[in-house]
């Protein structure tokens, strides 16, 4: 019989694979130490706000963002509103609403991509500190008088809120979405704030002064503008701070279709901007987060070796190869949910510990969406459709 030993491909792609999950895990853990950033200083004038906000066929919510930052408690903002190559009544319905404040415009481009839409009402907008919203998007009235207190501190150039979730009840889809969010993606912002790294770019509720926008070059036409941004601001040793305190609700896609799109869409252009930026430095935590996506190679790998294992037995071939103890994934794997478990009893959520054995399936849907990322072509083709708020 031949023998084949593949522990080559094994070794260092499972090393690899651990890595990440223990890297995820200790960032995770350190959040429980983390503590409030408190900025202290006073401002002379009151800055200008520009609330700018990309809309693509968004007829069914974009009145509702509008009116929440018009009925803002900090009065002194501008909203400027691009319907981007709209195919339905977006300009109009947007338009409908009458207040000195508000600009809507009409943005037509052979190309699709939020970050146009973005630099659209960048080059629009008169405010020293730029609010980027997308239109599915919900604030409370002291939204805009919260980030204030962090930007009365020259030292802060650039803050990302809290994401919650919108339409957590709609469905069970978005109900996981709602408890990887709060259990898991804003720990990871926290874990980060406590080991003194910068904040990663959530994609809305970012806020940036302008002009460091303008010397970064603004956004540029990814499929992830958001992470490109971020890269682009840690190149320049631009901090962005998390505000915990400063909410922002987003409305999650509420079936599978819209999900596995949306995410591969992030997957395929995370690898566009590794390979974009590869030779550029960056602090070993944000390396890391770069290279996360390709925690799905070395699955795909050996779970591949695994299926052909004894198919080429019965053919005379015997493989063998390396994999990392079971006890090893065993203690990452119940270390991150008991994180989880203590997350949702400490902020009183228990009604989201009886769904995390349904979170740990649906978990599973990355490994498809790193797939289906492979076929991702155009930020249009992955849109998300708004207004599915009530189950």
């Amino acid at each position: 019989m031949t023998a084949m030993d593949l522990s080559f491909l094994t070794i260092p792609a499972t090393i690899f694979m651990l890595l990440i999950s223990f890297a995820w895990l200790f960032v995770l853990l350190s959040s429980l130490a983390y503590r409030k950033r408190e900025e202290e200083g006073k401002l002379v004038d009151p800055p200008l706000f520009s609330i700018i906000i990309p809309a693509h066929n968004e007829e069914k919510v974009i009145n509702e963002i509008i009116n929440d930052f018009l009925q803002q408690t900090y009065p002194n903002l501008e909203i400027i509103v691009v319907c981007h190559n709209c195919e339905d009544r977006t300009f109009e319905v947007a338009r409908s609403l009458t207040d000195k404040r508000l600009k809507v415009v009409e943005l037509r481009t052979p190309q699709s991509g939020k970050a146009l839409a973005l630099n659209y009402a960048l080059q629009h907008s008169s405010g020293d500190i730029i609010v980027q919203m997308d239109a599915d998007n919900r604030v409370g009235k002291d939204f805009l008088k919260k980030v204030l207190s962090y930007f009365s501190h020259p030292r802060v150039q650039a803050l990302q809120v809290r994401l919650g979730t919108k339409n957590a009840d709609f469905n069970l889809l978005t109900k996981c979405q709602q408890i990887e969010y709060d259990l898991f993606g804003m720990p990871f912002w926290e874990g980060r704030g406590a080991l003194g790294l910068s904040c990663t770019i959530g994609g809305t509720g970012v806020i940036i002064r302008k002009r460091i926008l303008e010397e970064v070059n603004a956004w540029e036409n990814e499929l992830i503008e958001d992470f490109d941004l971020y890269c682009k601001l840690i190149q320049k040793g631009i901090k962005v701070i998390y505000a915990p305190d400063v909410e922002c609700l987003d409305e999650k896609p509420p079936y599978w279709s819209a999900l596995i799109r949306q995410r591969a869409r992030w997957i395929r252009g995370h690898l566009r901007i590794i390979n974009k930026r590869k030779w550029q430095p960056f602090p070993l935590f944000d390396i890391i987060y770069m290279l996360s996506p390709l925690f799905y190679f070395p699955w795909y790998l050996c779970a591949f070796l695994t299926v052909i294992y004894f198919p080429l037995k019965s053919l005379g071939i015997n493989i063998t190869y390396w994999f990392p103890p079971v006890h090893l994934w065993l203690f990452s794997l119940v270390a991150m949910y008991l994180f989880f478990l203590y997350r949702a009893i400490s902020q009183g959520r228990w009604k989201d510990v009886l769904y995390l054995p349904l979170f740990f399936l649906f978990s599973f849907h990355w490994l498809i969406a790193f797939l289906r990322g492979f076929t991702i072509k155009s930020w249009g083709e992955t849109k998300t459709p708004h207004g599915y708020t009530t189950g």
